[in-house]
């Protein structure tokens, strides 16, 4: 987005359904935002509310805008490269509001400087007279001292990163060192300005008067600007680090893009860029190239891949829906997510082997077990998860087929999985321990099911008379068993198939080879007719 170069303090948005328009941009000491729903303009501080505003704004822009592909297509009026300016414009707006509300929520966090009395004009225009002040020395000491706590304690508190979400993302990453760097650069800015001039040029006034004078005085303000030096040499150092560390995650935005907006797929073939980029930041980069900051950074790409699985499974709905929808499609998506997984670990194995042939270059010496570990648990309960819907698809396969006698077994599934439902598990919680323990026991009751569907299945094959209607029958059964203890049966049943088959053609054998000489035929027809037509009689029963 393009604004004004020149700076004004508030500006007025109406939304008007189902475009926007800007009223006025006249500086105002309020801002006015008429969002869809409000009855009447809201007003309040600009700092306080603009942020609000800004993600109100966003959420019913993005309502209004996010059409799928098809419904835009349906409207003749609409060119097809409109769609792909829709699409790269949510892209650029979902981008967008993040980085503008983070600058918000840093100037309502920055770190202020206070001075915190007032100064005659006298001494604020020449620091020397200031510093014969003996009042105003020693209030610039204690100033100067709580100044140097302050960006003492910002800095040891600010690196620390376990305040954020245990599922935060890799975007998260750029946006704390982008605010890392905003917040060391106000500090920077605000060491500048004319009342901490003032302060350092006093107590550095002080510091040269006469030791006789003022012996403990002098002390007490060399020590301090000695700390105060070093504070300003770990501040630049800080920010400095924050702007590379911004400098060479910027370069990996783009990559980052099919982790959250792409399908497990695009994410597949999006990994091999995505590696080549990392590796790059971490051969490069001069201060994010720490075995625990890599590892970090690998962890919230993981945390991500988790999360866009979850969203492409549950397609924006609640997780007791997925028992609404059906099966195969459930299927079709956790097998996305667990091939994600096998190529996210095929892909880092490539790129550390790769690297292991330039053995004087930095290599992959992370905790494999932190980076794929979350992802490692979500995938068993994807297993699991696909497990649990092939089972529900093959008993809705044999309710469907209307398989005679069966009826009592699809009844007792239905029993088994409403009780299995009424523990209300959120299924993609693969943290949650007790749907695994639950999970342990719908499987064995369902297995027990199945054992006692084992000796329905011997008797409709006993039941058969030819081995053509065994076939039938072995055809229609494999198509809605599902589960690896049946397969396994009617595999056998197939042994059993042609082993009757084989005894078959074995009789017919014996029959032709004893009355090939003198075959039985039909007394009306002619000797050679009559063993012709017997003799294809026993190649239709083979056949």
């Amino acid at each position: 987005m393009n604004f004004p170069g020149k700076a004004v303090s508030n500006f007025h948005l109406k939304w008007s359904s189902p475009c926007i328009r800007k009223v006025s941009s006249s500086p105002m000491e309020t801002v006015t935002c008429l969002a869809e729903g409000r009855r009447g303009p809201v007003e309040g501080n600009r700092s306080e509310q603009l942020p609000r505003d800004l993600a109100v704004l966003a959420q019913v822009t993005c309502s209004r805008l996010k059409l799928s592909p098809c419904d835009l297509a349906t409207q003749d009026c609409l060119l097809n490269c409109f769609i792909s300016v829709v699409f790269d414009f949510l892209s650029a707006f979902s981008r967008f509001f993040p980085v503008s509300l983070s600058c918000f929520a840093q100037a309502g966090r920055k770190t202020c400087l206070f001075l915190c009395r007032k100064v005659s004009e006298e001494e604020r225009a020449d620091p020397a007279i200031a510093a014969k002040n003996h009042e105003v020395v020693l209030h610039f000491e204690n100033l100067l001292e709580d100044w140097c706590r302050q960006i003492e304690r910002f800095l040891e508190t600010s690196l620390d990163q376990s305040h954020e979400l245990p599922d935060a993302g890799p975007r998260s990453e750029i946006e704390y060192w982008r605010s890392r760097m905003q917040r060391l650069n106000s500090i920077i800015e605000q060491l500048k300005s004319d009342n901490c001039r003032l302060v350092f040029q006093t107590l550095y006034a002080v510091s040269k008067t006469s030791a006789e004078k003022t012996p403990k005085s002098k002390q007490t303000v060399f020590h301090v600007l000695r700390r105060c030096k070093q504070i300003d040499t770990a501040i630049t150092e800080a920010f400095n680090e924050a702007k590379d560390n911004v400098k060479y995650l910027s370069t990996l935005r783009n990559f980052m893009d099919p982790l959250y907006t792409g399908t497990p797929q695009n994410i597949i073939d999006n990994l091999g860029p995505l590696m080549n980029a990392v590796t790059m930041v971490h051969s490069i980069s001069r201060h994010y190239n720490t075995t625990e900051r890599m590892t970090n950074f690998f962890v919230k790409i993981t945390n991500q891949m988790i999360c866009n699985c979850k969203k492409g499974i549950l397609a924006d709905e609640h997780p007791q829906q997925l028992w609404e929808r059906e099966p195969e499609e459930i299927i079709r998506k956790l097998e996305a997510c667990s091939r994600l997984n096998d190529a996210y670990h095929e892909q880092y194995r490539i790129t550390k082997d790769k690297l292991l042939t330039t053995p004087k270059g930095k290599q992959f010496d992370f905790s494999e077990h932190l980076i794929f570990g979350r992802m490692d648990l979500f995938c068993r309960r994807v297993l699991k998860l696909i497990t649990l819907f092939s089972i529900i698809r093959q008993f809705q396969s044999i309710s469907r087929h209307c398989f005679e006698g069966m009826g009592v077994f699809v009844e007792r599934f239905q029993q088994i999985l409403a009780e299995f439902r009424s523990k209300r598990h959120d299924m993609l919680d693969f943290t949650n321990n007790r749907f695994d323990r639950d999970f342990v026991e719908f499987t064995v009751r369902v297995a027990d099911l199945e054992s006692a569907l084992q000796p329905f299945i011997n008797q409709s094959f006993a039941s058969t008379t030819s081995i053509d209607a065994s076939l039938q029958l072995l055809k229609k059964f494999q198509s809605v068993v599902h589960s690896e203890n049946l397969k396994s049966e009617l595999k056998a049943k197939i042994s059993i198939i042609f082993h009757r088959y084989g005894w078959e053609l074995q009789q017919v054998q014996q029959q032709y080879e004893r009355l090939r000489a003198n075959p039985p035929i039909d007394r009306a027809m002619p000797p050679v007719a009559g063993s012709i037509t017997w003799a294809r009689h026993l190649l239709k029963r083979i056949e």
